[in-house]
């Protein structure tokens, strides 16, 4: 048991550090007022998922991730929880739908928007600017912001570099704190639950 938990722990350390999003650990929350909110708490838990994740993180997933949450404000007694192998899968397919988009991703979003608006495509000095700037964003973000651009533009022009991120910033950001949250409270979960049974093999 002590080995799997470890296991668990090194995989979502690893799935941290593939996004970027290994931060300190978050405070606790008071108990009584958890009793009160229980169903809000597991509502908003499973309708809170970001867009892209959709399809990834269905309702036996997040209805775990919340029990998860529930252990973690427990301080001083430990269920057993075996986090499902299902679940670091699922998590590890998130990760990669925030990977940085390609060159060609770009490209493609701006020849669509040219060809679209009937407007020219920047020299290549110009196209520089714009894969510095996008390519940290997901392919899938920038596909959607495409094809709201294509939408509401009232005018045919290429947008700035910070039309898109103005459209994508936020959005990204939530995506990347919702997922890190979520390997956190994993991570969380077997260091306490590694940490009780050290405590228990020395009384």
């Amino acid at each position: 048991m002590k080995k799997n938990n470890s296991l668990i722990t090194t995989k979502v350390m690893q799935l941290l550090k593939q996004t970027g999003m290994l931060s300190s650990e978050h405070g606790s929350e008071d108990q009584s007022s958890l009793i009160t909110l229980e169903d809000k708490l597991k509502h908003s838990t499973i309708h809170m998922i970001p867009n892209l994740f959709k399809k990834d993180a269905d309702e036996s997933m997040m209805l775990q991730i919340w029990e998860i949450r529930q252990q973690l404000r427990n301080l001083e007694n430990i269920k057993t929880i075996t986090v499902n192998k299902e679940i670091l899968a699922k998590i590890e397919t998130m990760s990669k739908k925030l990977k940085p988009c390609s060159r060609k991703d770009i490209a493609v979003c701006i020849e669509i928007i040219a060809s679209t608006f009937s407007i020219n495509i920047p020299n290549e000095v110009g196209l520089e600017q714009y894969f510095k700037i996008l390519q940290k964003y997901p392919a899938q973000l920038l596909a959607e912001c495409t094809d709201d651009i294509i939408k509401t533009f009232q005018y045919p022009r290429l947008p700035l570099p910070k039309e898109f991120i103005d459209r994508m910033d936020t959005n990204f950001e939530y995506h990347k704190g919702w997922l890190q949250k979520i390997c956190e409270d994993i991570y969380r979960l077997e260091i306490k639950k590694q940490n009780a049974n050290i405590n228990k093999t020395k009384e």
